[in-house]
């Protein structure tokens, strides 16, 4: 019982530390007038895959499924003892860009297995913020919630999610970040918002994304296993002497992908797995 049967999907946190790198490298130089001195960049997506995988006969079945901008995407898959995998991201553009990922698994007891993975998946866009004073305090939420389900048992399963809100630029670094892993006991975590002071003129980064991953093994029962994360950020201005720019392509923005060192590919590590232990179990 609660033999590992599916490598788990592990979200290298390093990841993060890359993704904080990248965005520090954007920026733009303000006139004194406070005109932008050059343009916002572009949005921009971690381009990777959902993925679902589950046990088959004599293979294991899966799906990768392209994230390529915003949009709705899933990959879902049945295994062959009735094990279930499915995996779902969305992202929807617009001056408050958001973000839902899902992983839903079940399995049916031995020998069954599912595994669901979503990492990294996010979009990273600039604003700047025009009008009198040389700084404006805006406020923000940041609306961002991440639940796991509790496993009967702890040896049936494992997985782990982080969900990122982050805003930087000048005189601003702004990134509450929460993770929940999977246990015996359900995770319920979020974060809200808060206010700081941004530069008129200047160019800001905001980045939202999560990394998730998740596995049931088998087990002597049946086992049921769900991760949710969604992020939902929006920035206010005082009063309407204020206006603000965001980048081009906010809405229906095609895909602009990160450096190829950001995503990880692990569509190959899931199957492998799920090969090896079928060939054990033989």
């Amino acid at each position: 019982m609660g033999v590992n049967l599916i490598t788990r999907f592990h979200a290298n946190r390093s990841v993060r530390a890359a993704v904080v790198a990248a965005m520090a490298g954007f920026g733009a130089v303000a006139s004194a007038s406070g005109a932008l001195a050059v343009p916002l960049n572009p949005v921009q997506f971690n381009v990777t895959t959902v993925d679902a995988v589950a046990d088959g006969n004599p293979f294991s079945v899966s799906q990768f499924t392209p994230v390529t901008g915003f949009g709705s995407f899933t990959a879902s898959v049945n295994g062959a003892s009735g094990s279930k995998a499915t995996t779902h991201g969305k992202m929807s553009g617009g001056i408050d860009p958001k973000l839902d990922a899902s992983i839903v698994l079940s399995n049916t007891g031995t020998p069954s297995a599912a595994a669901g993975s979503a990492h990294p998946f996010g979009v990273i866009y600039q604003f700047a913020v025009n009008g009198p004073g040389p700084t404006v305090s805006l406020s923000f939420v940041a609306n961002g919630t991440l639940t796991t389900t509790a496993l009967a048992n702890q040896i049936d399963g494992q997985g782990s999610a982080l969900l990122e809100f982050s805003v930087t630029g000048p005189g601003v670094n702004v990134a509450p970040f929460i993770s929940c892993s999977v246990s015996t006991t359900a995770c319920s975590q979020s974060f809200s918002g808060g206010l700081a002071t941004f530069q008129t003129g200047q160019v800001y980064t905001v980045s939202i994304g999560t990394q998730m991953d998740a596995s049931l093994f088998s087990s002597l029962t049946a086992e049921n296993l769900t991760v949710h994360g969604t992020i939902d950020p929006q920035f206010f201005a005082p009063d309407n002497r204020y206006s603000f720019e965001f980048s081009p392509g906010l809405v229906n923005a095609a895909a602009t992908p990160l450096p190829a060192a950001l995503p990880l590919f692990v569509s190959g590590l899931g199957a492998l797995a799920m090969f090896g232990w079928r060939r054990k179990l033989g």
